[in-house]
C-alpha cells in the first residue's frame, strides 16, 4: 500500500464487513421477536437460522479482533495510524490538491479552490 486512499479503502473494507454482519443479525432477531408469522418460519427453521446466526456472529467478531489486533502484521486501526504517521505528507494541502484533481482527471474543479481553502493540515500530533 502506497498511499493513504489505499490504507482507507482497505481499513473501510474491515468495518464494512464487520457492520453487515451485527445489522444482518439484530435484524433477523429483531424481526423474528416483532413479527409472529417470521418467528414461526425462522422456528420451522431453526437450525438453519442458528447457523446463519452464529455465522454472522463470528464474522463481527473475528472482523472486531482484526480491527483492534495489536500485531504488527495486522492490518488494523493501529496499523492505520502508522501508515498515517509515517506517510504524514499524504495530509498536506498541496498533496490533497493534487489528490482531488487526479480524481477528475486532471482537472481543477470550481469548487477545488473554496475547498483547499478549508483542509486541515494534519500535524505529527493529531496521530
Amino acid at each position: 500500500m502506497k498511499n493513504i486512499e489505499e490504507a482507507l479503502k482497505l481499513y473501510q473494507d474491515e468495518v464494512a464487513t464487520a457492520s453487515w454482519a451485527f445489522y444482518a443479525w439484530k435484524n433477523i432477531r429483531s424481526i423474528g421477536s416483532n413479527d409472529r408469522a417470521v418467528r414461526q418460519g425462522l422456528n420451522r427453521n431453526a437450525a438453519t437460522w442458528n447457523v446463519i446466526a452464529h455465522s454472522l456472529q463470528m464474522t463481527f467478531l473475528i472482523t472486531i479482533g482484526r480491527l483492534f489486533d495489536l500485531n504488527v502484521g495486522a492490518f488494523s486501526v493501529h496499523a492505520l495510524l502508522r501508515f498515517c504517521i509515517r506517510n504524514i505528507e499524504q495530509f498536506y494541502t498541496q498533496h490533497t490538491r493534487e489528490r482531488k484533481s487526479t480524481d477528475q482527471m486532471g482537472v481543477e474543479l470550481d469548487w477545488l479552490a473554496e475547498y483547499i481553502k478549508h483542509v486541515y493540515e494534519a500535524k505529527d500530533e493529531d496521530f
